[in-house]
């Protein structure tokens, strides 16, 4: 298990990481600098670099893994904004509080409980539940699995695996990983290395590298139909479909050698039996099958498309943290409606700054990060409402119709 971190090679086979064998397993075959320093600041720098030390190995010729140049690391480490950055992070929280509290746990508790009851009367027919549950099994999913996909659920790695089966309607965890963790959070909005730019590519257009075809003129309008198939065609079926061919995914991530993909057609049975089989099994209507994935995918789409894809938010800049910033937006931050809605995908800027930390404990950090961000003249993007920000993504649509 072969990974680069700033140009140095080491060999990880033997480490047993006390996060577990997944983010090992990330990375793997690449260079895994990014993902190793936005997941380790909380880590004290002499005891990494001393734990590190010891699995260092010599570049041979048959070992040949990329540097990653979208950043300059020795900015991002040294400059005055990434140490007053960590001095307010690491003076505001401390390791061992960083996953879920007892509140949020127990807040998950009561939204399983919601949809539990929600899923009943829905496998009763009821067409109040059919409304009110793709809903109720978002918000309870979303507050769980994306967390768990992050190992910021919990410090024991069992729950954090065991959370990402939660939502596997979100996605194959294999694909996830790769789209998500290692593609997205690491290389936000950077053409030709985030994969989130290139969705559905033939009917949309989010960068000037996607050739403008004749149904990119249409994409102001057609958009919200994508969104309600995004999920189910986009991220389920062909995610699953390319992961088997063994190209990088949606264009531009490296496959792991070390995840085992085995684990998609598990999951895409389950999936199938939960989403399609069961409900038509106790309903006996196709209502009951088809309504709840396109209003659970559109719910999906909300969320996640004004957090980036926007038309102030892509700048390229070489310190790692302030290029997560420039390229991320929050929505009414402090609402905490809005956070339950969202999973707390509402607070995107510190989320991308801490995507180890659960989200509950962001909305407490938030003003502190925003005022450090104002201190250096750095631009935080943030929408006052959720309207705002769907305003904000639609000009953004609307500029690559041209």
């Amino acid at each position: 298990m072969i990974t680069k971190i700033h140009s140095k090679y080491y060999d990880l086979s033997n480490f047993k990481h006390p996060g577990g064998d997944i983010p090992l397993k990330l990375a793997d075959g690449r260079d895994a600098t990014e993902l190793f320093e936005s997941h380790h600041l909380f880590s004290e720098r002499s005891k990494l670099e001393s734990i590190m030390q010891k699995y260092e190995i010599t570049a041979s010729e048959t070992i040949n893994i990329p540097d990653n140049d979208d950043f300059d690391w020795n900015e991002t480490l040294n400059s005055e904004f990434t140490k007053e950055f960590k001095e307010i992070v690491n003076n505001f929280l401390k390791y061992k509080n960083i996953k879920a509290s007892w509140n949020e746990t127990i807040k998950n508790t009561i939204l399983f409980g919601i949809y539990l009851t929600n899923l009943y009367y829905y496998y009763q027919s009821n067409y109040i539940a059919l409304l009110l549950y793709p809903l109720s099994l978002w918000i309870f999913t979303v507050n769980i699995y994306h967390d768990a996909s992050h190992f910021a659920l919990s410090h024991n790695p069992f729950i954090n695996k065991l959370g990402t089966f939660t939502a596997l309607m979100f996605s194959l965890t294999y694909c996830w990983y790769h789209q998500h963790v290692i593609g997205h959070h690491c290389y936000v909005n950077l053409i030709s290395k985030d994969p989130d730019l290139y969705h559905s590519p033939l009917y949309l257009r989010h960068t000037p590298n996607i050739r403008k075809n004749k149904y990119h003129t249409y994409q102001n309008i057609t958009f919200g139909l994508l969104w309600m198939v995004a999920v189910p065609l986009g991220l389920m079926y062909t995610g699953f479909v390319k992961s088997l061919q063994g190209k990088p995914y949606n264009r531009v991530v490296k496959l792991s050698k070390s995840l085992d993909k085995k684990t998609m057609y598990y999951e895409l049975v389950f999936v199938m039996l939960y989403m399609v089989v069961l409900p038509y099994m106790f309903t006996k209507k196709f209502i009951f099958v088809f309504y709840p994935y396109i209003a659970y995918s559109f719910l999906f789409m909300i969320c996640t498309q004004i957090n980036h894809l926007t038309e102030d938010t892509f700048y390229h800049h070489k310190n790692y943290y302030i290029h997560q910033i420039l390229n991320s937006r929050n929505v009414a931050p402090q609402s905490y409606l809005m956070n339950i809605f969202t999973g707390g995908l509402n607070l995107q800027i510190e989320h991308h700054l801490l995507p180890s930390v659960n989200h509950g404990h962001l909305r407490k950090i938030q003003p502190k990060i925003e005022a450090l961000c104002k201190k250096h003249n750095i631009q935080y993007n943030c929408s006052n409402s959720l309207i705002e920000a769907l305003y904000k993504h639609y000009k953004h649509v609307l500029r690559y119709t041209t």
